[in-house]
């Protein structure tokens, strides 16, 4: 069964907390993931930049970060000893200038990064452009 959290701990723009839920529960059906405990904790960007900084060494906003808690969990949905565990941090900052940006819906841009953050949690990387696309590709597929 999975446990998801939507934590908010940033004051300034609305959360859509079922919308949160729907994007996770979708993106843990795809990877076939029924045993996952997941936090989503959204933040203002001096709090994302904080961690940016502590845990990737990058002094920057960034729209979403991802913190695996299951040490043992093997890769790609391949249901892990542990299960999927972990806390996607989201700026809601940065979601609300990129929906913007990008001329979509908030909650569409914060689907995205709910997905996102599960398939990091899951295994899948966008270290290469190659594994980016591939990431956007499935983000996509989930999300519909």
């Amino acid at each position: 069964m999975a446990i998801i959290r939507v934590i908010d701990l940033q004051g300034r723009h609305k959360i859509n907390k079922p919308s949160v839920r729907n994007a996770a529960v979708r993106a843990l059906r795809w990877l076939e993931e029924r045993d996952a405990e997941i936090n989503i904790v959204f933040v203002d960007n001096r709090k994302i930049r904080s961690l940016n900084r502590a845990y990737r060494k990058k002094d920057a906003a960034t729209d979403v970060l991802t913190f695996n808690m299951a040490p043992h969990y093997s890769t790609r949905g391949a249901g892990g000893k542990d299960g999927l565990k972990g806390d996607i941090v989201i700026s809601a900052e940065k979601a609300s200038a990129n929906a913007r940006r990008f001329k979509v819906p908030v909650k569409d841009e914060i689907s995205t990064y709910v997905a996102h953050g599960i398939l990091h949690l899951s295994g899948y990387g966008d270290y290469t452009k190659k594994d980016f696309l591939n990431m956007d590709r499935i983000q996509k597929e989930i999300l519909g």
